[in-house]
């Protein structure tokens, strides 16, 4: 069992990040700036500063892909040097959540994007053509996620995966990680089935209801493993918005590639 004593490092130091995730006003704010210079102008000046250290008005999509990548696979890295060694298994698995859209994209077919060819983990199976890609992905990183059942989507198979690797938990404290996976499937469940309608403003109100949630087992749940995941999973759901923020203008800013 992992005490609350041993989480109390771990604690501190994610009760510190916390406080320098942005708030709804940050992105209501940044949301009037339509043009890629002018946000990343106006993001650099908020909560937001740390993700764009790398990231110029020069900056590819390429590049802006790989930055926030990186950036994010340092920050589960650092979480993971704070917890007890038997927690750090799962941790390190969280960095595979980056990875499942494009796995999902690839997998049913999608034309490998050039980003893709670069990223250590799709990169084999961005180089091979779609009926291969399965095979591929058997013998690699992800080995895990292409054993699972075959009838579950990709996030389900990471989960099966994830409880793999946590260590023996009180049965609260897997009651609670078990509510942090239900708030996830739940978002993705919404979004999907509404996927043909979804508008920009519906995925926000999706995002911010699970970012709330989020933040309040983050709180609630002092000293317990379920606070350190739903940090990781606040942390990925801001790098999701802010690659989003970033992508989305820079697709119509004359002169980004």
């Amino acid at each position: 069992m992992i005490g609350a004593a041993n989480l109390a490092y771990a604690q501190a130091r994610t009760q510190a990040r916390h406080g320098t995730l942005a708030n709804e006003s940050t992105w209501r704010m940044l949301s009037a700036t339509a043009a890629f210079r002018g946000f990343l102008e106006q993001a650099r000046r908020t909560a937001l500063r740390p993700w764009l250290l790398n990231i110029s008005s020069i900056s590819t999509k390429h590049d802006i892909e790989r930055l926030l990548r990186d950036n994010l696979r340092g920050r589960i890295a650092e979480v993971a040097r704070w917890v007890p060694p038997a927690l750090r298994p799962a941790v390190h698995w969280t960095v595979a959540l980056i990875e499942l859209p494009a796995l999902d994209y690839l997998l049913h077919g999608g034309a490998a994007l050039s980003w893709m060819r670069d990223e250590p983990r799709l990169q084999s199976i961005a180089a091979v053509e779609p009926g291969q890609r399965a095979a591929v992905l058997a013998q690699g990183e992800l080995a895990a996620i292409a054993r699972g059942d075959q009838g579950n989507t990709l996030i389900e198979r990471w989960l099966v995966e994830w409880r793999l690797r946590l260590p023996a938990l009180a049965r609260g404290e897997m009651v609670h990680l078990e509510r942090l996976a239900r708030l996830v499937l739940t978002a993705l469940d919404e979004a999907a089935a509404r996927a043909l309608e979804l508008t920009v403003h519906d995925s926000s109100v999706i995002r911010r209801r699970l970012e709330n949630a989020l933040t309040f087992e983050f709180r609630r749940r002092f000293l317990e493993p379920a606070a350190i995941f739903a940090h990781l999973l606040l942390v990925i759901l801001e790098f999701a918005e802010v690659r989003g923020a970033l992508v989305s203008r820079a697709i119509f800013e004359p002169g980004v590639r």
